[in-house]
């Protein structure tokens, strides 16, 4: 009777030491990572090596942008998402799986800007047998032509093979 008593003393125990030991997971990677910039869901690229996300964008306004971010199952990441973030700067996100393990990402915006002042700041004509410089003070802008004004000049012939740019 002991002999049983005693075995299931020690069955008991193994079961109970062995179900409240729980295993943590170790997880602590972002998966997805987006961002909607000008109207449109974009996702990030990352690399998980040098714990990176990048982003290459055009003309876009980034002072507060909330991301959609998924990570590890079980892990918790800091800052929230749910807070806007500024992205004109390097953002970084820190994920913490159960286990305390943690590995901090750093979200990169290139923005593009888009610059309107496509302009032609120098013409150099060919005329009469001398190059004439035609700066920016003396180029007028129209819908796709450019007038040129190329002060004291009462004759001119234009070269036989002009070349001619259309805007």
């Amino acid at each position: 009777m002991k002999k049983i008593v005693l075995f299931c003393v020690l069955a008991l125990t193994i079961a109970c030491s062995s179900s409240s030991e729980e295993v943590l997971r170790s997880g602590n990677s972002i998966t997805l990572f987006q961002l909607q910039i000008n109207g449109q869901v974009i996702s990030g690229q990352i690399n998980q090596t040098s714990s990176t996300i990048v982003f290459n964008v055009t003309d876009a306004s980034l002072v507060s942008l909330k991301p959609t971010i998924t990570i590890s199952e079980g892990a918790t990441i800091n800052p929230s998402p749910s807070s806007p973030r500024n992205f004109t700067q390097e953002v970084e996100y820190t994920v913490t799986a159960e286990d305390g393990t943690q590995k901090v990402y750093t979200v990169i915006v290139n923005n593009r800007i888009l610059n309107n002042e496509n302009l032609i700041t120098l013409f150099q004509l060919p005329i009469n047998g001398e190059i004439i410089n035609v700066e920016t003070p003396d180029i007028v802008y129209h819908p796709r032509r450019v007038k040129v004004t190329i002060a004291g000049r009462t004759k001119l012939t234009p070269p036989r093979r002009a070349k001619v740019y259309h805007l």
